[in-house]
């Protein structure tokens, strides 16, 4: 295993693109932004700390179209397959993912300005983040927030595949999905929010209404739209 790491104090971006791979976003008690990762044949790994943006690209030239063998046999993660950030508690800046096949993971982030995540092929799930913009699209894999506030906006986009909502709270809400079911909790009551619901092929509880200061809209076709509102 080995590290990269800087001083968080400077850093107003984290940068990570990725192939293949496990990406882990951990928060720490440090004030170092840190990346562990595996060199392997085939991995290529470069590293930048410039004008405010950390940044870690990696290449998978191992196989053409290459997928981590434990996403189908069950087997544990390899250590190759794996990038760790480790990021302080209180870091207040952007965070900022590019990725090919690689789930990413999030946990536990409070302060950020902006999250922002596209991926394929693989899950995205946040925890325990707050982000005044929050940004994420997928292909054929499932998008999970549990925990997730701010006074900003949020989006999730993903195909095949359904997007779940535990207790998440913003002002502005966009998911939108095909061939999959939206799901889960929203903080606050229901007659705060304009709603946009469309689905086709299945049923929704949203029925689109108009008069709330917040805005929710929620699309997805062959797939159930299932959204509970909760005091908060």
């Amino acid at each position: 295993m080995k590290k990269y790491s800087a001083a968080a104090q400077e850093i107003q971006s984290i940068k990570v693109h990725a192939e293949n791979k496990t990406i882990e976003f951990v928060s720490s008690k440090s004030d170092q932004v840190v990346i562990e990762y595996c060199p392997a044949q085939g991995q290529r790994y470069q590293f930048s700390n410039e004008n405010g943006i950390f940044a870690v690209e990696n290449q998978d030239r191992s196989r053409k179209e290459r997928f981590p063998t434990f996403w189908f046999d069950g087997s544990d993660l390899s250590p190759e397959d794996l990038i760790t950030v480790h990021v302080p508690k209180n870091y207040a800046g952007d965070m900022m993912v590019e990725a090919e096949n690689s789930e990413v993971s999030v946990k536990d982030f409070q302060q950020l300005k902006t999250f922002r995540c596209e991926t394929s092929n693989a899950a995205v799930s946040l925890s325990g983040l707050s982000a005044q913009t929050v940004k994420l699209q997928s292909h054929n894999a499932v998008i999970s927030l549990q925990d997730v506030t701010a006074a900003g906006a949020l989006s999730a986009q993903t195909d095949n595949a359904a997007i779940s909502l535990k207790r998440i709270m913003y002002p502005d809400i966009v998911l939108k999905t095909e061939n999959a079911m939206v799901s889960g909790v929203i903080l606050g009551r229901k007659e705060d929010y304009s709603i946009e619901a469309t689905t086709s092929n299945a049923v929704s509880n949203l029925q689109s209404r108009s008069g709330g200061k917040k805005k929710l809209s929620v699309d997805t076709s062959n797939g159930m739209i299932s959204i509970q509102f909760k005091a908060n």
